[in-house]
């Protein structure tokens, strides 16, 4: 049977729809939970998330209506909420200690909350198409969500919410989610768009996520990532997409499956720091899709297949400061078509491809090397296609022989001129000709971040 167009679905149900959402039951005080088409909710999150694969989820194998559970209004424990059933479908939510399984989608509707509390474990039967959606809020503390143990192909559960403050998930594990390349199913995923964008986004911090296949930000600004570990992923570890500001920081990023363990596109002012990224099949880090203002400082990146950070694609006003990039299978950094950057007091080292390579600069971009040590890479620093490039009191001493390559290797004799004089080397780049630069000044890294970041992102 084909797959229903989500738009028909969207346009067919706003009635039935306002019916469940606005109906005496939502309207009245305390808890309200009912089970009805499961399409209502799907609607909000094709709505939401722009992605018509929802409409898969609608129907059952045997191509009827898919149920839900929802939650239409109150406050509910994972207890209140099987409590509320046991007369109806006593099936749908079963409790054995403190596991509580579902059997249908579990839906939180704007203005009902759902608590999975300490010591508790929410588990998402993946052979019942079994996800937790959260269009009110959902919070997660000290608890446990897990869907399939893994090795399954196909569906697997899912939590998602739609709404900036839809999630709050702390302290807390989550095993055995995400299918497919949509948003919503990463595994772990929370959007500020749509009709419920409004609010503040709690902070995701403490968690274990394990053999997801990632955790998906869309659309939320100021997003806190704090001090979780993310193990085994699937795809991408974490993917920010848009919004502006927030920090992601002190996380393990460890054995990711996927072709990034970190990948933050299109939005501004974020700040990464002190987080550890090791042993990945792919890349470590990707930055790209016009990113402005990224701060990228006291990371420690090891053991990935490739490159271990890529900027790319337009990002522009970049700062990587104090990181330690080694034993990587291809560059240590590579920036290519982007603006503004600037590289102060990393070490990169072992790398198999070149520690630092900048290939074709945007028009007007600016990079400034100032004060990093390389050691054993390919190549030390290589550039192609550049707009001016400065190197400045770099450590390259345990980089010999392949100091420079790609079109800064024809000014190699004047850079080893220049490591040979009073202090260390500084020349400027400009296309492939070198000369000298005028004093640089002790806050360069600083004043050079001030000046893109007023100018835009070249």
């Amino acid at each position: 049977m084909p797959l229903p167009d989500p738009r028909r679905l969207l346009s067919a149900g706003l009635l039935a729809c306002a019916a469940l959402w606005a109906g005496p039951g939502a309207a009245q005080d305390g808890l309200s939970v009912s089970v009805s088409n499961a399409r209502l909710a799907l609607m909000q999150l094709v709505t939401a998330t722009g992605e018509s694969g929802a409409a898969q989820m609608m129907q059952d194998d045997g191509g009827a209506a898919r149920d839900a559970i929802y939650l239409q209004s109150g406050e509910a424990s994972l207890s209140e909420l099987a409590a509320a059933l046991a007369e109806t479908r006593p099936d749908a939510l079963t409790l054995d200690g403190a596991t509580a399984t579902s059997r249908l989608p579990i839906v939180v509707l704007q203005g009902a909350e759902l608590t999975v509390g300490a010591g508790e474990t929410l588990a998402l039967d993946p052979e019942a198409g079994a996800f937790l959606l959260s269009l009110g809020r959902v919070i997660v503390d000290d608890a446990a969500i897990r869907g399939a143990d893994g090795g399954t192909e196909g569906f697997r559960p899912f939590v998602a919410g739609v709404g900036q403050d839809s999630l709050s998930l702390s302290d807390s594990s989550f095993t055995g989610l995400g299918f497919g390349d949509g948003i919503y199913s990463a595994g772990v995923s929370l959007t500020g768009r749509g009709l419920l964008g409004g609010g503040a986004s709690a902070p995701i911090s403490g968690n274990a996520f394990r053999d997801l296949r990632g955790v998906t930000l869309s659309g939320i600004d100021a997003p806190e990532i704090v001090d979780n570990d993310f193990e085994a992923s699937r795809g991408t570890a974490l993917r920010i997409e848009g919004g502006s500001g927030g920090r992601v920081a002190d996380n393990v990023f460890t054995a990711t499956g996927g072709a990034h363990a970190l990948k933050i596109s299109g939005t501004d002012g974020i700040a990464v720091a002190r987080n550890r990224f090791e042993d990945g099949a792919g890349k470590a880090v990707r930055i790209d899709n016009d990113v402005n203002g990224v701060r990228f400082a006291e990371n420690f990146v090891t053991g990935f297949a490739g490159t271990a950070v890529t900027l790319a694609e337009g990002a522009g006003c970049l700062r990587l400061s104090y990181n330690v990039i080694a034993g990587n299978g291809g560059a240590g950094v590579k920036a290519e078509r982007t603006g503004t950057l600037v590289f102060d007091g990393n070490v990169l080292s072992g790398n198999r491809g070149p520690g630092i390579a900048v290939a074709e600069q945007r028009p007007g971009a600016k990079g400034l090397l100032i004060r990093n040590t390389l050691a054993d890479n390919r190549s030390g620093i290589r550039a192609t296609g550049i707009e001016t490039l400065r190197l400045a009191q770099n450590d390259l001493g345990a980089q010999r022989p392949r100091l420079l390559s790609g079109d800064l290797d024809q000014i190699t004799p004047a850079y080893l001129r220049a490591e040979r004089g009073p202090g260390s080397a500084d020349i400027a780049v400009r296309g492939v000709a070198a000369e000298d630069a005028p004093p640089l000044r002790h806050n360069a890294a600083d004043r050079a971040i001030d000046a893109c970041s007023e100018g835009g992102a070249a």
